[in-house]
């Protein structure tokens, strides 16, 4: 997971996305059910990452209201970095073969 000090997914996709209140528009949720994805779960949080249910419909919102999303923003840095790595090894993997 993330450094204290490193935004988690929920961080980053809240705020890009125009802050808890319109991701609660956009999920159909209230704005502290959405600001609890920021919790760590001992708080009743999720650790920062936005329930799977709720990924497609904010990936909506933003194709509709038009702002700066990318898929990576919904995972860990590190789980990302580490699958392209693992992806890396198998092209090389495939090319060899």
């Amino acid at each position: 997971m993330s450094t204290p000090e490193e935004a988690t997914p929920a961080d980053i996709v809240i705020r890009k996305s125009g802050g808890p209140k319109k991701v609660a528009r956009y999920v159909g949720r209230s704005a502290s059910l959405v600001s609890r994805w920021k919790r760590p779960k001992a708080r009743g949080g999720t650790d920062g990452i936005i329930p799977a249910v709720h990924q497609l419909q904010i990936i909506e919102a933003a194709i509709t209201h038009r702002f700066p999303l990318r898929l990576e923003d919904f995972f860990p840095s590190d789980l990302v970095e580490r699958l392209r790595a693992s992806n890396a090894e198998l092209g090389a993997t495939e090319e060899a073969a």
